[in-house]
């Protein structure tokens, strides 16, 4: 899969996840309404909720580890929402990418676009010290 692509997936599974979260609307719904309304690629919007439905799958996961990263006297509720959900994906996708630094590099550039101007620097501090202290790295290369 093309690395284009794959970042616009990633792109549009945190959009739907903070959609989803908002209004209530089961993703499906979602998906259809940005298809006919505004002329999303459906292929792809698809392939993002199918990221997305396996990063929610393991959200306990991910959740106990940003709390085991965050600094001390932080936890998950002090976390803006759109942080929470960018490191729930990343953390999912690092444990099941060939190319950790690519996944850590998009959703670092997702928090550039949708977060706080400090939410980039420790959501990507929290995911490289994920990487390494798991020993997640490139594979192949």
């Amino acid at each position: 899969m093309g690395g284009k692509r794959l970042t616009k997936i990633r792109k549009y599974a945190l959009n739907l996840y903070y959609m989803h979260l908002q209004n209530g609307e089961m993703l499906e719904t979602i998906v259809d309404g940005l298809v006919k309304y505004n002329g999303f690629n459906r292929e792809i919007l698809f392939e993002s909720v199918g990221l997305l439905k396996k990063a929610i799958e393991k959200t306990v996961f991910s959740d106990e580890l940003i709390e085991k990263y965050l600094k001390h006297g932080w936890n998950l509720n002090r976390l803006p929402m759109m942080d929470l959900l960018i490191l729930r994906l990343a953390i999912f996708e690092l444990f099941e990418t060939d190319d950790p630094i690519k996944v850590i590099d998009d959703y670092v550039t997702l928090a550039n676009k949708y977060s706080g101007q400090n939410s980039p620097g420790y959501i990507n501090g929290i995911l490289e010290k994920i990487k390494n202290d798991f020993g997640l790295h490139t594979k192949n290369g």
